[in-house]
């Protein structure tokens, strides 16, 4: 799976798989910017453009993940984005 980013960049949900590859657990991100849990996540960038991407290569410590990222839009309001791997 991955996690879930408010419209803000803030991680709302942060799942096993993330905690595995990151070091990190749930606790110590929950509320964090994305960009200072994983700098290179781009998913403000996906709530910005509202445009997902699918299929990129991502480095996240020492693995090297194919990840999916995609806009959460609501009633044709962006509200945040998720990431998938």
């Amino acid at each position: 799976m991955g996690f879930i980013v408010d419209r803000y960049g803030r991680i709302m949900t942060f799942n096993p798989a993330a905690e595995e590859i990151t070091g990190l657990s749930t606790h110590q991100v929950m509320g964090e910017d994305i960009t200072d849990v994983i700098p290179n996540s781009r998913l403000k960038e996906i709530i910005q453009a509202a445009t997902p991407e699918i299929g990129r290569c991502q480095e996240i410590n020492q693995a090297t993940i194919i990840t999916n990222r995609s806009p959460i839009i609501i009633e044709g309001q962006v509200v945040g984005g998720i990431a998938v791997f």
